[in-house]
């Protein structure tokens, strides 16, 4: 959770595959023990897709 609207979101994992593409979600709720955890989309907002790997450059919150 951020306290401030965030522009850009970097994941790493080694669970996530260079070329495949990924939904993003904010909401929800998420429950996390030593790295490890599990969530629902309840509440949720789908925001978009990404492919792992790739970088789309913005100009800030709003597009600025």
């Amino acid at each position: 959770m951020t306290a401030k609207q965030a522009a850009s979101l970097v994941y790493s994992s080694a669970a996530v595959t260079a070329g495949q593409e990924y939904t993003v979600y904010t909401g929800g709720t998420a429950r996390v023990t030593a790295g490890l955890g599990e969530g629902t989309l309840d509440g949720a907002r789908k925001q978009g897709t990404v492919t792992a790997g790739d970088y789309t450059a913005v100009r800030g919150p709003g597009g600025r």
